[in-house]
């Protein structure tokens, strides 16, 4: 066995030497190595949310990995990859930090203060409502009717936010509602009501649906996310369309 180890040595030698050749060499041309990157999963709690537009602002922002974002944050990589991945919620001092980094103008913050009042759901609740699904029951998106994303807003302006959605499955809609994701009002949050009622509508027809908004009263980005429930607020879909509908505006004094 000995001597089979020693024979052997020289060969392992010289695999290794190619390999870390074969790594300068693609250093030196300026080839990226890193494995791509994992999909995140569907944004089903307010942490995942937050993960989902954190990522898309460190692309946006030219961070092609959360280890290009270390230095400019001073987050540990693990860290950052924990929020983008929904599993970690991120501290106000983190927020701070990230927006700084990434030019997010609010809307970070925006979605850290849905996560908060999530917490206070599960504490006080224990749990964010009931989630039952119908057989048959589809919903499919067409329009933004009104206030295409990131519209510009005055503070505290008040606007009415219309989507058109179709009801492309089998069940008839009766009695539904919109309900907003996380917190309902805020300084750097959308105001909208809890439950908006959702006109009754049958199988392969067209309702428009709108929600009284007030823009929030600093300057920057935030958004909101609605989703169809009953009135005891346990949602439809529970398996899909995970964000709802959004509305997204930019408030600038």
């Amino acid at each position: 066995m000995c001597r089979l180890s020693l024979a052997a040595a020289p060969a392992v030698s010289g695999i290794l030497q190619a390999a870390r050749f074969v790594v300068y060499l693609y250093q030196f041309l300026g080839v990226d190595m890193a494995r791509p990157e994992e999909a995140l999963p569907p944004p089903v709690t307010a942490s995942q949310r937050f993960g989902q537009v954190l990522r898309g602002l460190r692309h946006d922002a030219g961070f092609a990995s959360t280890a290009d974002l270390v230095s400019a944050t001073g987050l540990a990589r693990s860290t950052l990859t924990h929020f983008e991945r929904g599993r970690r919620a991120p501290s106000k001092l983190s927020v701070l930090a990230l927006e700084r980094a990434l030019n997010a103008r609010g809307i970070l913050f925006a979605l850290w203060e849905d996560i908060q009042f999530e917490k206070h759901e599960r504490v006080r609740f224990g749990g964010l409502g009931n989630i039952r699904s119908l057989d048959g029951d589809r919903s499919v998106f067409i329009a933004d009717v009104t206030i295409p994303d990131n519209t510009i807003m005055k503070p505290l302006q008040r606007f009415d936010k219309t989507w058109r959605i179709r009801n492309a499955g089998s069940v008839a809609w009766t009695g539904r509602y919109l309900r907003r994701l996380g917190a309902r009002a805020g300084v750097n949050l959308i105001t909208t009501p809890e439950l908006t009622p959702i006109p009754d509508t049958s199988p392969g027809e067209v309702v428009d649906i709108t929600v009284p908004c007030v823009a929030q009263f600093l300057e920057g980005s935030s958004r909101a996310n609605l989703k169809m429930s009953r009135s005891d607020g346990s949602y439809y879909f529970p398996d899909k369309y995970a964000q709802g509908l959004i509305v997204a505006v930019l408030v600038q004094a």
